[in-house]
């Protein structure tokens, strides 16, 4: 037969294993970039007449950067299952810029991954599209056509942005970047409820008993 002590620490060692991941999937609750306000749709800086600085997209704070005709965009049309922004400048000559930066804050500590495609395209001049984790670089692509996948491990207060930027200065220069991001998912393990923690607990502290009882018994014989 099975000792008892045995049995119990199987139990516990199975409800530990048992606790469940909580994974949040697309652009919705904490991640949501649409509501009342900013419904799905195609936002530029020309969207908001007046506004100045950051314009907040449910959970998200997008800034639509310098860009002399308006090229810099959001397309939210498919979210919560995928977003779609760029940027570009004018095909003329002078030096011009444009930039989108959406920025969410992070609400516990987890696992963050995405599904990334974006394109690039330029004469005398840059686009790219990069990844930031709390302002510091994760990475940037430049490449005419790049399409992955992205995970890193983040921590609460930590704020995810997304940027695209373009710049170009020439003669009949000029630059785009077009990115959608999909398949955000953000994972993290869940704190056990009250009665789980006590069940655990529980759970331990007769492994516990019985080891002792066992070994009681054996320095007896």
């Amino acid at each position: 037969m099975r000792p008892a002590s045995l049995n119990h620490t199987a139990a516990f060692a199975a409800a530990l294993l048992a606790l469940p991941l909580a994974a949040h999937a697309a652009f919705d609750g904490d991640f949501a970039i649409t509501d009342v306000t900013t419904p799905a749709g195609i936002y530029t800086l020309d969207s908001f007449a007046g506004a100045t600085g950051a314009v907040t997209f449910a959970q998200w704070s997008v800034t639509f950067g310098p860009s002399l005709d308006g090229t810099s965009y959001l397309d939210t049309t498919l979210a919560p299952q995928s977003i779609t922004f760029g940027t570009g400048t004018p095909s003329q000559e002078g030096f011009f810029e444009s930039k989108i930066s959406l920025i969410v804050e992070v609400p516990c500590d987890g696992f963050v991954s995405f599904n990334f495609e974006t394109e690039n395209a330029s004469k005398d001049g840059l686009a790219s599209f990069a990844v930031y984790l709390s302002g510091e670089l994760q990475y940037i692509l430049t490449d005419a056509h790049k399409q992955g996948g992205s995970g890193f491990q983040v921590s609460a207060g930590d704020t995810l942005e997304f940027r695209s930027a373009t710049l170009s200065s020439g003669t009949n220069s000029f630059a785009t970047n077009v990115t959608t991001i999909s398949d955000f998912v953000f994972t993290v393990s869940v704190i056990p409820e009250p009665a789980t923690a006590g069940l655990l607990l529980g759970l331990a502290a007769m492994g516990l008993t019985g080891r002792r009882r066992r070994s009681a018994e054996q320095a007896a014989v």
